[in-house]
């Protein structure tokens, strides 16, 4: 099926504007869903594995946006063949993710989910997910044993290989970039969104909207004070999301004490709902909470 780059651009924009009106719901469940449908299976291996997977979870959880992982892809790969490692022992930690990233395996298989999900799902948004550089080059490091060291200079570099990286998916039907920035790094997440140059550059060649995910209040306040289309805070509940002074679009509220609670809390306006669902979460309630959530 073909898209228009001016629909594909609309799908992510149209979810966070949707937001305003009413409760959009955004979840990752690819944890939750392998445990039900595929436990113990390889589903980032191949292409058919990866979107039936999704294609159970969306029949069952219905999320309003769909999520391709570039990061797991690259992850399961390695741990299939731990081998890769062995050549990259010893090189300095920018040119070890470098060659991991060149690695056009993995990258194919999840062009080739996002190709596919585009198809299965033509109303729904598919975001590219992605692991800042620091990320990347924390998983680097443990590729090959050696001792992170990770500063703003690697950090910066890295930002090219990571944007080479996730060039491929501008001919699919992503239609919204994530930049992940949780996690320790070597400056605070404000600092680290600008060394992203190359992503940001690329996802505004792409017409992309940007949002990043951040793991707490601060940095939620730092990234939206940059030119972000969307502040994700998945470990925060609608209360926290509440008091934070953000001109972007906030999205959270789906956090682990959402799943676990008896009851569901009425979310502010204006806030895109989104989360990860618990792997060990039990169906029953996920069923119920989302039907409590959507019909409040």
């Amino acid at each position: 099926m073909t898209r228009t780059e001016s629909a594909v651009a609309a799908g992510f924009r149209g979810a966070l504007l949707a937001s305003d009106s009413r409760r959009v719901v955004w979840v990752d469940s690819t944890a939750y869903a392998r445990r039900l449908f595929a436990p113990g299976q390889d589903v980032w291996a191949d292409t058919g594995s990866h979107v039936e997977l999704v294609r159970q979870a969306q029949r069952l959880l219905g999320s309003e946006v769909i999520e391709v992982r570039l990061g797991a892809f690259h992850r399961a790969a390695l741990e299939a063949d731990p081998s890769v490692a062995e050549p990259h022992r010893g090189r300095r930690l920018t040119t070890v993710l470098r060659r991991l990233l060149e690695d056009s395996g993995p990258t194919a298989i999840a062009v080739g989910v996002a190709d596919a999900l585009g198809v299965l799902y033509p109303g729904t948004p598919i975001v590219l997910v992605v692991d800042g550089a620091g990320r990347w080059l924390e998983w680097a490091a443990s590729v090959t044993g050696d001792a992170a060291d990770i500063d703003l200079d690697s950090v910066d570099a890295a930002a090219v290989y990571v944007a080479d990286a996730i060039r491929p998916f501008g001919a699919t039907a992503v239609s919204g970039v994530a930049l992940d920035l949780r996690g320790a790094g070597p400056a605070p997440a404000d600092a680290l969104f600008d060394l992203h140059g190359p992503v940001l550059n690329l996802a505004g060649d792409y017409g992309w909207p940007v949002a990043v995910v951040v793991g707490d209040p601060a940095a939620a306040t730092a990234v939206g004070a940059r030119p972000v289309d969307a502040v994700l805070c998945p470990g925060l509940g609608f209360g926290s999301l509440t008091a934070l002074e953000v001109s972007a679009r906030l999205g959270g509220g789906l956090d682990a004490a959402f799943w676990s609670e008896p009851t569901t809390v009425t979310p502010p306006d204006r806030i895109l709902a989104y989360g990860e669902i618990p792997a060990d979460a039990q169906p029953e309630r996920v069923l119920t909470k989302l039907s409590e959530f959507r019909n409040q």
